[in-house]
């Protein structure tokens, strides 16, 4: 099989964090859309819908998606105060547009459909109107790196773990943002996070049966070391940037 050809890397050691991370996540987008016309292609063997064309991929293997979801949110006029439907409704329009635009890009030209995603995408978020929002914060409690909430979840009954149990449900802030409060920061285990969480566990969420976490650093070495145990796995997670994002170190 023939592998995805990785674009030579530019030294950007001297350039700040945030804008490291852009351009990588960049770098990585190309990466998914190689990946797409291979799949497409049938190099892969990887068995997708019959109906799907090559804009339904993007779709489903890239995280262009969940960016058209977040960009249109910036330009919905007062969409904290619209019913969920009505947002779902312009976002899915939108993303449904963007998707058959760039299948005829590619029908068009093979070789120049990737560079004309981004105009393509701009042209019809544009369409909405001009950022005028900032996207809401991720908030709730945290323990240093850890950000977490208290949730319940159905699917670890075999575990003796009903879905009316409060579970306490993990998440980490991108390391690079981090990293922008804290430059001594070098792990999600530097600092004492782990044992902050387990204090306020013991102190304010003594109800909690079970510490959770929907990422593959569940099943890492990472995970392991925690000591999470594997519970299920999801069979579609390439559309997901947390899944390409087990692909970046901190200097790429």
């Amino acid at each position: 099989m023939e592998k995805i050809n990785i674009p030579k890397k530019e030294d950007i050691s001297n350039i700040d964090n945030s804008r490291r991370f852009e351009s990588v996540r960049e770098e990585v987008f190309d990466y998914q859309l190689q990946y797409v016309e291979k799949l497409y292609s049938g190099e892969f063997k990887q068995k997708i819908e019959k109906d799907k064309d090559i804009g339904d991929l993007v779709m489903d293997f890239s995280y262009l998606k969940r960016v058209i979801y977040d960009e249109c949110l910036k330009r919905i006029p007062n969409f904290e105060k619209m019913k969920k439907d009505k947002i779902d409704q312009i976002i899915g329009y939108t993303t449904g547009v963007i998707s058959r635009q760039i299948n005829d890009s590619y029908l068009k030209d093979k070789k120049q459909w990737k560079y004309n995603i981004k105009e393509i995408s701009l042209e019809n978020l544009n369409k909405i109107g001009p950022e005028i929002n900032k996207l809401p914060e991720k908030s709730g409690p945290s323990a240093g790196l850890i950000h977490f909430n208290v949730k319940g979840y159905e699917e670890l009954e075999k575990f003796g773990i009903s879905d009316m149990d409060d579970c306490l449900e993990i998440h980490f802030e991108e390391l690079y943002k981090q990293k922008e409060k804290d430059s001594n920061l070098k792990s999600i285990f530097s600092g004492d996070s782990l044992s902050i969480l387990a204090s306020k566990i013991v102190d304010e969420y003594p109800q909690v049966k079970a510490i959770t976490a929907n990422s593959w650093l569940v099943d890492s070495p990472i995970g392991k070391r925690i000591g999470f145990i594997v519970s299920g796995r999801k069979e579609q997670v390439s559309g997901n940037e947390g899944f390409w994002g087990q692909f970046i170190d901190e200097n790429e």
